[in-house]
């Protein structure tokens, strides 16, 4: 298992939804989803509710949560989570001494105002994470915003984990993996395509075809995480992803396939409800 993804709360920088996962994470700039309640608040909509769940190499993410709508403001709250399962624990000669576990728990609360073609939102975190006999608690924050420069072209500005570890695990406090995201999307009829570029994560990209109301693929690239702490490229959710959303009535189930480096290939699922 990449131990790596566990340090403090670098796992903040992997997303917690399907959709936004195989989409190489170029989803800022995307209006009107529900998953966006655990990406860019400012891309928050549709009322209703959704869950996710992930893994690779034992470790499981997951995310559920609600979304409401009033006119021009859009609220929504939710969890998101991890689990490590169990972790050989080691002495100093490196002879196995029993088992742990690693999780984490995150909840969110987050807000989106409307206003012309402007698209403003907030959202705060508060990550929880327990490892052996050691806990870990911290307060952040992100900051999206979203232009329509008309029906075709939108940009986004988002800001994520901004925040700081309150308690630390031994005796260190680390940073949150702090990121900025300059985005674009441009949709032609039914074809919708995203580039974005991060700090410090560098590019993504994503290309997505809706056959018909019911049935959308999508293909992203995503150019890779990378440990803030070493600046060494940890090469999770790397290279190509590949997702379809299938819709019936009002609920709506996301499929989708990521790179997780060495680890393989990570099938998701995440299912929503609601108009």
């Amino acid at each position: 298992m990449n131990i790596l993804l566990l340090i403090s709360f670098t796992f903040l920088s992997v997303p917690a939804h399907s959709r936004i996962v195989y989409f190489g994470s170029a989803f800022s700039s995307y209006q009107d989803e529900r998953g966006n309640l655990f990406w860019n608040p400012a891309g928050m909509g549709k009322r209703g509710y959704l869950a996710s769940i992930y893994s690779y190499s034992d470790l499981i993410f997951g995310s559920f949560g609600t979304i409401q709508k009033f006119d021009d403001f859009t609220l929504g709250a939710g969890l998101q989570f991890l689990n490590s399962g169990d972790i050989t624990k080691t002495n100093m000669m490196g002879d196995s001494i029993g088992k742990f576990s690693y999780y984490s728990f995150v909840p969110v609360i987050a807000g989106k105002y409307r206003m012309g073609r402007f698209n403003l939102g907030g959202k705060l975190i508060f990550p929880y994470s327990s490892a052996d006999d050691y806990n870990s608690f911290g307060a952040g924050m992100d900051l999206g915003i979203i232009y329509e420069l008309n029906k075709s072209f939108s940009f986004s500005l988002y800001g994520r984990n901004i925040g700081r570890q309150i308690d630390e695990f031994v005796s260190k406090r680390e940073n949150f993996p702090s990121e900025f995201r300059l985005g674009s999307l441009y949709n032609w009829e039914n074809v919708g395509f995203a580039l974005e570029y991060s700090i410090p994560f560098g590019f993504c990209s994503s290309l997505s075809l809706a056959l018909n109301r019911n049935f959308e693929m999508a293909i992203g690239y995503n150019y890779g995480l990378k440990d803030l702490s070493n600046d060494r490229s940890l090469y999770a959710l790397s290279g190509l992803s590949f997702g379809i959303r299938v819709r019936y009535r009002d609920i709506v189930i996301d499929l989708g396939s990521v790179l997780y480096g060495p680890f393989g290939i990570s099938k998701t699922i995440a299912i929503g409800y609601g108009s």
